[in-house]
């Protein structure tokens, strides 16, 4: 993990090969699209403006973007927010809203929490190219448990955006009507990441 990091130029300086660092860590183009559109409706600027003016180059308009793109991104979106609590609530819808679209719907809303969870590890290939998420589930009474540990290169992420991803996972429960749904990072170190998710 990039330590020390708390904004876009740390970030950045942080990539042990600049903008060619993790090539073929990736996330689709659906997921900056989700980004403008949220931040539009806010009459805020778009994320892909904001990150072709400041890091001097474009983000791919279509396809597959580079991860470090998109962690580099929420950095500059941050700074348009009060405070943690309202960026996690933008993240929150901008991420409700990505599963609603008629591409991820069928992944990520007709099945029951429970069955998202089993496939999650597959699902998680919709999403995300270059990094592995493995999940263990079993039931404590009338709560289901699971721990879910996402492999990635070491660098790749810092603890802002693993928080993010904590975010999506959340959506990803109650996308699929899950009640009390909650999840926790509860560690994290070079290349792993271990995140506690419950629901009822």
């Amino acid at each position: 993990m990039a330590l020390g990091v708390h904004s876009f130029a740390d970030y950045v300086a942080s990539l042990p090969s600049g903008w060619s660092s993790f090539p073929t860590c990736q996330v689709p183009h659906a997921v900056f699209d989700m980004l403008d559109e949220e931040l539009a409706q806010r009459g805020r600027r778009r994320a892909t403006d904001m990150f072709a003016a400041v890091a001097g180059r474009p983000v791919p308009a279509q396809g597959w973007v580079p991860e470090i793109m998109l962690n580099a991104a929420f950095y500059l979106v941050r700074e348009h927010f009060d405070d943690d609590v309202a960026f996690d609530r933008f993240n929150h819808e901008a991420a409700m809203s990505l599963y609603r679209k008629p591409l991820y719907r069928a992944l990520m809303t007709v099945m029951s929490p429970t069955l998202i969870i089993m496939g999650m590890g597959k699902r998680w290939t919709a999403f995300r190219r270059g990094t592995e998420l493995a999940v263990k589930h079993w039931k404590q009474g009338d709560t289901h448990q699971v721990e879910a540990v996402l492999t990635h290169p070491a660098g790749l992420h810092t603890e802002e955006s693993l928080g993010l991803l904590r975010v999506n996972l959340v959506v990803a429960l109650q996308a699929a009507r899950a009640r009390r749904a909650a999840v926790r990072l509860t560690g994290h170190g070079p290349g792993e990441a271990r995140y506690e998710l419950s629901y009822t």
